[in-house]
This record gives C-alpha cells, sequence and structure tokens, in this order.
C-alpha cells in the first residue's frame, strides 16, 4: 500500500532540533539564557523609591519620640500632683522618701521684711512644712507675700525617671518647678461686715484654705554662675480645698505648717 504525501508538520519540544541544525540549548549552555535581566536604570529607580521611603520614616520618627515624651512627662505630672495634694493637705509628716526627689525649697517674702531664702537637705516633713507656708502673713504690722517654689525631680513613673544615687547624674533625669499657694477662704472686702458676720468670715479663713499647686516643666540646665532657675513652657495647675486649722512649728528659727484636717475652732 502507498500513503500520499503529506504536508503536516509536528513542532519538537524546546530545546532539540533536527539532524543536522544545531540546539538552541547545546549552544548556550541554559534554556533561560535569552531572557533579559534588570537595567541599571531600573535599579537606580528601585534604589531612589526606597531612598524617599525611609527619608519619609526617619522624619517621622523624632515627631513620634517628641509625643511619647510629652505623654510621659504629662503623666509623671498628674501623678505627682495629686500626691503632693495629698501629702500637703493631709499635713503628712511620715513621708520618708520625700527628700530623695527634692533638691530644695525657695521662699520669697515681699512686703516687710523683704528676700529670698533657699533651704537644701529638708527631711521629708520639713518639705512638707514648707510647701504648706500660707501665702499672707498677717501677723505683724505689715502684710507679708510668701512665693513657696520646690524644684523637684519625678516622684512616681519609671525607674528611668526615678533620680539616682549619684548627683552628677541627677541632671539627665525629668524634674520640674512646683509653686504652692496656701489662701484663706476669707470673703473680700470685709470692710463694713457686722462683727458677727466678720467673726464668721475670719473663723472661715482659720478653718478653710485653698491649695493651689503650679507646675511648671521641664527645668532646664542653668547658665555658668547663674542660680536663676531656668523653666520650659508646659504648665498645669492643680487646685483643692483644704479644711482644719494650720498647726505651726518652730524649729531653729525656721517656721514649718501642717495642716491639721480634723481639728477646728
Amino acid at each position: 500500500m502507498i500513503f500520499p504525501p503529506t504536508t503536516k508538520t509536528f513542532a519538537l519540544p524546546r530545546g532539540f532540533a533536527c539532524a543536522g541544525q544545531p540546539s538552541k540549548f547545546a549552544q548556550t549552555g541554559s534554556p533561560r539564557a535569552h531572557e533579559s535581566a534588570f537595567t541599571m536604570i531600573e535599579i537606580a529607580l528601585s534604589i531612589a523609591v526606597v531612598s524617599f521611603a525611609l527619608v519619609a520614616i526617619l522624619g517621622v520618627l523624632p515627631t513620634g519620640h517628641q509625643v511619647q515624651r510629652d505623654n510621659r512627662e504629662d503623666t509623671i505630672i498628674n501623678q505627682d500632683g495629686t500626691y503632693l495634694l495629698e501629702a500637703i493637705r493631709n499635713g503628712l509628716k511620715g513621708a520618708t522618701d520625700l527628700s530623695n526627689y527634692v533638691d530644695f525649697v525657695s521662699i520669697q517674702r515681699t512686703g516687710g521684711a523683704t528676700g529670698t531664702r533657699r533651704y537644701a537637705n529638708l527631711t521629708s516633713a520639713e518639705i512638707i512644712g514648707q510647701l504648706s507656708t500660707p501665702k499672707y502673713d498677717t501677723t505683724g504690722k505689715t502684710t507679708i507675700t510668701n512665693t513657696v517654689t520646690a524644684v523637684i525631680r519625678a516622684i512616681t513613673g519609671s525607674a528611668v525617671d526615678k533620680p539616682p544615687a549619684i548627683p552628677r547624674d541627677r541632671d539627665f533625669v525629668f524634674h520640674y518647678q512646683v509653686t504652692s499657694e496656701v489662701i484663706p477662704a476669707t470673703p473680700a472686702p470685709t470692710n463694713g461686715l457686722a462683727k458677727a458676720e466678720l467673726q464668721r468670715a475670719l473663723a472661715l479663713g482659720d478653718n478653710l484654705h485653698e491649695l493651689r499647686l503650679t507646675f511648671r516643666w521641664p527645668v532646664l540646665p542653668p547658665k555658668p554662675n547663674d542660680l536663676t532657675v531656668r523653666l520650659g513652657n508646659s504648665r498645669r495647675v492643680f487646685s483643692t480645698l483644704v479644711s482644719g486649722q494650720i498647726e505651726v512649728v518652730t524649729n531653729k528659727a525656721n517656721r514649718f505648717f501642717y495642716f491639721q484636717p480634723m481639728v477646728f475652732h
């Protein structure tokens, strides 16, 4: 039987060739050698895109760090403010560790005997006694205004914010200035009041006071040969009413004041 000729062709697998024709696989030794790779221009563009992304990320990091530091400082101020309010309002004489955080207490007197005194190395009870000093002293012929400030390092917060044992390393931790004002709740003016109303107003002033603590932070490094406390722009005020008499304790020509919440007259 004789078969008729056909024109149908068959495709050979990749890498094979007919007899007498060289194989592409045999020429190159790799079936992927004909595929192209990245060009130098494409690689340069990729590096540029990655560089822009890294610059953007690095630009956000300082902002995130500043926000984290502000939040940490706000938390410390809120906790320390509550602690100091309660300590002063309760006349806390048994605080044993407050002296580890207070650098000094300064009292500036204006009117009459004008001057500023700075007290350092105070005990915890003496610190509370100084912060409880009334703003107005009317015991003499002239009314004296007392401005009580203290530079305090973080009482609460993490261990990183606590003052170290070595004094020279304490400048690297967070610290702030607090101004304490103890103001009697006497209605003003008292001129023209009847005798009974005047006595009632004076009794109210003896048994009820407004305690106001003003926090300012951070405390900046001082200038050379300058003892002035340099402060940042952050500020917060805590205020409360304190009922009870104020006990006055004299020690070494210094007067310390303590609230007695359960004593009235």
